[in-house]
């Protein structure tokens, strides 16, 4: 990931990643492009240098959906959960999403069936899936993902400050979205 609050410039980067790359060895690294969270954005340009540099950066979880698209010497992997067709309709590899802990056989079946070909089902799931995907994020991620799963009866959805348990609001979203999806009971516990 790149590092946050410094906003290092290109040479910053590159030694930040090759650093990382060389102390993993011949560890296989994902590069985490996730401005939201970081400010600092990965051009696919880059990216595609930082790939043909160093030997062991082998794809991206790109969370940029405005710059979503092939990038020369790397998996591209969905990094935000809505755009997790998109990416698998222009070659991407599949995806690090949020909503696959609550739905990931569903997702897998939406890959399964893009990748082979079937867009018209793999669309079909996805408008499916939609409405989960707005509920775990209808805060600041994980505390939706950790509520649903308190919910299902998973985890305790604890938190880790800065982190804090959903608001009322907050779960009621997360527990119509899991009912509505048939994965909890209407009126069920939680």
């Amino acid at each position: 990931m790149t590092p946050y609050y410094n906003k290092p410039n290109r040479a910053g980067l590159r030694a930040h990643f090759s650093t990382v790359a060389e102390a993993a060895v011949e560890t296989p690294m994902i590069l985490y492009n996730i401005p939201s969270r970081t400010v600092i954005n990965l051009s696919p340009e880059f990216m595609s240098e930082l790939a043909a540099e160093i030997d062991n950066v082998v794809g991206v979880k790109q969370a940029n959906d405005d710059e979503l698209g092939p990038i020369e010497g790397l998996d591209v992997l969905a990094g935000n959960d809505a755009i997790f067709l998109r990416c698998l309709e222009i070659g991407g590899t599949g995806g690090i999403l949020v909503s696959s802990h609550l739905v990931g056989p569903e997702m897998r079946e939406l890959y399964e069936a893009a990748t082979s070909g079937d867009l018209d089902r793999a669309r079909e799931i996805h408008e499916r899936l939609v409405p989960m995907y707005d509920a775990a994020f209808v805060t600041s991620s994980p505390i939706p993902v950790k509520t649903g799963l308190e919910l299902l009866g998973v985890l305790d959805a604890n938190m880790r400050l800065p982190m804090v348990p959903a608001s009322e609001e907050e779960r009621t979203v997360v527990r119509e979205a899991l009912e509505r999806h048939g994965l909890l009971v209407a009126g069920g516990t939680g």
